[in-house]
């Protein structure tokens, strides 16, 4: 399960629209919708009752939004936490330029 989808599902969730989605994530409706598909894919549920008039979550997913956040918040902290620790480091004698 690749955590950028679960952002984007989240996104359509948010916004109820997978068109507003998109446009606020930068990608295509198409794109946007294959990877939420995939998602559900890789769940094995399905996340989104889609209508013409926009997005909803099931239940299930309902249920799983708590830890789907909790997911991309805690991906957020490890990039967070790995930038500093890369900014602290010495650096390492194999990026040095040649000599």
């Amino acid at each position: 399960m690749r955590v950028e989808r679960v952002s984007y599902f989240l996104e359509a969730v948010r916004r109820g629209s997978l068109r507003s989605a998109a446009d606020a994530l930068g990608v295509t409706q198409s794109t946007l919708s294959e990877q939420i598909t995939a998602l559900e894919e890789d769940l094995d549920v399905l996340l989104l009752t889609r209508t013409r008039r926009g997005v909803t979550p099931t239940s299930a997913a309902e249920v799983l939004m708590p830890q789907l956040s909790a997911l991309v918040d805690a991906e957020a902290q490890l990039r967070e936490r790995t930038t500093s620790l890369s900014a602290a480091r010495p650096a390492s004698p194999y990026n040095s330029a040649p000599i």
